[in-house]
């Protein structure tokens, strides 16, 4: 979500405008996980906390508020030797009831029968180091009886300590160079150098294409540079699992799975290009568990014609995901006057207020003029406006007073308001308009005058706001 979700404004070509932008990265709605756990021998400490720790872990996900299902598969190895690509091995033991792949749960909203399905997981053998990995991650878009829901969020959470068996673990793989061989995965029929045998990569791209997220719960600190490689290639993460932190290691994982973000960027529709003068910072790239802010500045291009444009600033990632849209109306006018725009920029004044127990604080004068004269004024007949900017350019929240100062007329005592108090939020900015001071200005033998002059009083204990007035001047009768 993008927010605010609108922006309307009033400019002149060559006027800029900064605004902060919030944009915030929702959890899915539907989210489907299937656990996959390696039950070779090595792996008996993360089982034991699997089947301890799983109903802590489930009640835990279901604080997120969103529809969850769950399924469960596992394996050990291949219960076959091998000899492939210069590796040879027995990848599993057939007399100790090693298996490939077994669905053990499909995805369900029954919980009972997922921890049913998890504690009944029982420890094989597995002969060499590597396992069948690359089998499980194939299963994961092949198997029907998985039963992915859709429109889910589709995560497999692999439990594994290992490698898996491929033909040359170093392929992609940033810094590493050279060939490493654990041996092929021979796929389905379990018969090595047939049509169905598998590829590490090729896989794990094709896990990405059908939108099957990898999470790696890595029970060793071993080959984790791998591990973040192939689990990149499917938008996952790697992390390494204990099994006294077991609960709190795979929510987070889950959870900054589902909201990390590459690249994040505000864009606007095309041909508009050119109105963005800067944006801050340019992207944003990791986990997004509190809303991103950024900072963008739009600025009419000097030269554009009067009229209304419309167009769109978007929140999209690296991949082209759109998180939000902001629709954008901006009426240009074209100054006709030579007095045109002016624009001042006001520091603060250092006096000591007795109200704030002769704390020091900053006054910020700021000029107003506002309203339409009559032909006899002394000014020629047209609409004057200001627009005074306020920015807190501090990262805590800051309060602040305004007062509106009138001087006498030939009508009237000179006059200054009861202070109204702002709150300012970090990095936050408000606008006081004629029409806002006016209303200020209610009580007052001054509210709804045809014409005002005078100062806005802004105070606070702040010595950097960012204060700016806007002056327009646009003669009614002016031809041009």
């Amino acid at each position: 979500m993008l927010e605010p979700i609108s922006l309307l404004l009033k400019l002149a070509p060559g006027q800029a405008v900064t605004e902060e932008k919030i944009v915030t990265i929702p959890l899915p709605e539907k989210l489907d996980i299937l656990f996959s756990y390696d039950l070779t021998g090595s792996m008996s400490g993360i089982i034991n906390a699997a089947q301890a720790s799983s109903v802590e872990l489930i009640n835990r996900l279901e604080t997120l508020g969103i529809d969850i299902n769950y399924g469960v598969v596992s394996y050990m190895d291949y219960p076959n030797s091998y000899d492939s690509y210069g590796y040879s091995a027995t990848y599993g033991s057939a007399e100790s009831g090693d298996y490939a792949y077994k669905l053990d749960q499909p995805i369900t909203d029954d919980t009972t029968t997922v921890l049913n399905a998890i504690n009944a997981l029982t420890l094989g053998f597995g002969a060499d180091t590597p396992q069948d990995y690359t089998r499980i991650f194939y299963e994961s878009y092949s198997d029907p009886n998985i039963s992915w829901r859709d429109g889910a969020r589709k995560i497999l959470l692999n439990f594994a300590d290992a490698v898996p068996h491929d033909d040359n673990l170093n392929e992609g793989v940033p810094g590493k160079t050279g060939e490493i061989s654990t041996g092929g995965d021979p796929g389905r029929d379990e018969i090595m150098f047939t049509p169905d045998d598998l590829d590490l990569q090729t896989v794990l791209a094709e896990m990405a294409d059908n939108e099957v997220t990898l999470i790696e719960a890595h029970a060793s600190e071993s080959d984790i540079d791998y591990w973040n490689y192939w689990t990149g290639i499917t938008g996952g993460q790697t992390f390494i699992l204990t099994s006294g932190n077991f609960v709190d290691d795979v929510y987070n994982s889950i959870v900054s799975t589902l909201t990390s973000v590459t690249e994040l960027r505000l864009v606007i529709s095309p041909g508009f290009e050119n109105w963005i003068d800067s944006v801050e910072p340019e992207f944003f790239t990791g986990i997004a568990v509190e809303p991103i802010e950024f900072l963008l500045r739009l600025r009419v291009p000097p030269g554009t014609a009067d009229g209304f444009y419309s167009f769109k600033i978007s929140a999209v990632d690296a991949e082209g995901i759109v998180y939000g849209e902001q629709s954008v109306r901006i009426e240009v006018i074209t100054l006709k006057t030579a007095g045109g725009i002016d624009v001042e920029y006001v520091k603060g004044i250092r006096v000591n207020d007795e109200c704030e127990c002769k704390k020091n604080i900053f006054v910020y004068p700021v000029r107003f003029v506002i309203g339409r004269l009559e032909e006899d004024n002394v000014l020629a007949e047209g609409i004057y406006h200001t627009l005074i900017n306020i920015q807190n350019n501090e990262p805590h929240k800051t309060r602040i007073n305004v007062r509106i100062s009138i001087p006498a007329s030939a009508c009237n005592e000179p006059v200054v308001t009861k202070a109204y108090t702002f709150e300012l939020d970090p990095y936050k900015g408000i606008q006081i308009s004629g029409g806002k001071i006016n209303k200020l200005l209610c009580s007052t033998p001054y509210y709804n005058s045809s014409f005002l002059s005078g100062t806005v009083l802004i105070t606070s204990k702040e010595d950097d706001l960012g204060v700016s007035a806007v002056y327009t001047f646009y003669q009614t009768n002016f031809i041009v």
